[in-house]
């Protein structure tokens, strides 16, 4: 099975093409403000790159959120385009799950952080025992002045929201590498290719970004 994988949660726009679980070809771009202009770009370069036609592409995986409300909205908006095209199945992947998958067997009950506004991160918990994430809290909005509160069951944390968190002089809990975490579009690909596996997919119509606040947006990505 071949699945492209598309993220645009955060800074960083990235795609990625897996073939029965192997790595063919993957792009990332960090810049803010220009994930419209590139990511068509990334897609037709990622496909030449990978020699692949879109023929041969089973399905498409997108990052579904939390995240940048624009991003989120620019990297679904181009994987539905797409599967409507191509006549292809979309599945949707939590963003944090995509984070937590890459550190699976690794870390355990580890808490996920994006980056949101007004004082904000978005925060979620996973247990990575397992090669199966099990979600331990949804993603939810949590202050930055109550996150020792919330997170003092949990030793561990990852994520680009982590840097906020650090800066803010958050004790007691210990942040992971972030080479263990780079945000990128294979987690993405390969969390849609075991979705797709069990035969779960996404309406493409009734697809929509998760974003745990109300959208709200004044500026792209």
């Amino acid at each position: 099975m071949t699945v492209l994988g598309i993220e645009t949660s955060t800074v960083t726009c990235a795609v990625a093409l897996v073939k029965n679980g192997d790595l063919l070809a993957e792009y990332r771009h960090k810049q803010a403000k220009i994930h419209a202009e590139i990511l068509p770009g990334l897609v037709d370069n990622l496909m030449k790159t990978a020699d692949i036609s879109w023929s041969e592409i089973d399905g498409i995986g997108v990052s579904a959120g939390p995240g940048s409300y624009t991003g989120l909205r620019i990297g679904m908006s181009l994987a539905k385009g797409l599967a409507f095209a191509h006549d292809l199945p979309i599945v949707g992947v939590p963003t944090m799950e995509s984070i937590a998958y890459s550190l699976r067997g690794v870390y355990d009950n580890i808490v996920i952080v994006l980056p949101s506004r007004r004082g904000e991160v978005y925060a979620g918990v996973f247990s990575t025992e397992g090669e199966e994430l099990q979600v331990l809290q949804e993603a939810q909005a949590v202050m930055i002045a109550d996150f020792s509160q919330w997170a003092h069951n949990f030793k561990f944390l990852a994520g680009p929201g982590a840097r906020v968190l650090l800066e803010s002089g958050i004790e007691n809990i210990e942040f992971v590498p972030q080479q263990l975490w780079q945000m990128g579009a294979l987690n993405v690909a390969l969390l849609a290719a075991a979705k797709f596996h069990k035969g779960q997919a996404d309406n493409l119509d009734a697809l929509e970004p998760n974003y745990v606040k109300p959208f709200y947006t004044t500026a792209k990505i």
